[in-house]
């Protein structure tokens, strides 16, 4: 599943103060599929549109943020429609710009954008696939959420050289294959088995400390999964 199956028919209300801010992120956030209402005015304004017609979630993409969601549940009943504060940074010939009207206690460069040149897309997403919704730093991403990015597909490499955590999605057609390709370098020496299914070499894991740097276990299958790009049968 991409980020437009994800989004397909999803009732957004994107709000705030600046129209332009505004704009970027429904053309943004329409072009992956969400049904989205723009609105640019003051809080009250935005809070009396939000209750007469209550959308799936609404983005803020500016300071309005805490006071919008202060005016809609005043007493933090999580009721009604959760506010995410998303702040859209520009890019510019691949590089991230700055947020004329960043959100309270955020600097302007720290923010979400349409990531289709980062280091981590080229590397995890397939040529012709590199699209995502990436964010500027760890500090910008919402807090008491679940993100899910996910590409197509990952990239399934025909070397059978590399060792360890480079081995995975490398071909296989059995464990002992797999096994050859166990690195014995410390922090790189993860269990390799060959994942029947999609017949590539994945790490094996009973808990997410046996999985590589910001990876998880599906616990159900046993296997690392990187979140970004995960393989096909564990989405």
């Amino acid at each position: 599943m991409d980020d437009a199956d994800a989004l397909a028919g999803l009732r957004l209300l994107v709000a705030g103060g600046d129209l332009a801010a505004v704009q970027v992120a429904q053309g943004r956030l329409a072009a992956l599929g969400a049904d989205v209402t723009a609105l640019a005015g003051d809080v009250e304004a935005l809070a009396r549109a939000a209750t007469a017609a209550p959308p799936a979630a609404i983005v803020a993409v500016d300071a309005t943020e805490g006071r919008l969601r202060e005016r809609l549940d005043p007493f933090d009943l999580k009721q009604g429609p959760p506010v995410i504060g998303l702040q859209a940074i520009s890019v510019a010939d691949e590089k991230l710009g700055v947020n004329p009207m960043p959100l309270e206690g955020t600097d302007g460069k720290t923010g979400w954008y349409y990531d289709t040149f980062s280091e981590d897309v080229m590397k995890e997403c397939p040529d012709g696939k590199r699209r995502r919704i990436s964010f500027s730093s760890e500090d910008a991403k919402p807090q008491d959420a679940t993100l899910r990015f996910e590409c197509f597909q990952p990239v399934v490499s025909s070397n059978t050289e590399v060792l360890g955590k480079e081995a995975v999605n490398s071909p296989c057609s059995d464990n002992s294959e797999c096994e050859a390709r166990q690195s014995t370098v410390k922090g790189n020496n993860f269990q390799l088995v060959c994942d029947d299914t999609v017949k590539t070499c994945q790490i094996s894991c009973m808990q997410d400390t046996e999985c590589p740097d910001s990876w998880v276990c599906d616990t159900e299958r046993q296997l690392c999964v990187n979140p970004t790009c995960p393989p096909p049968n564990l989405r």
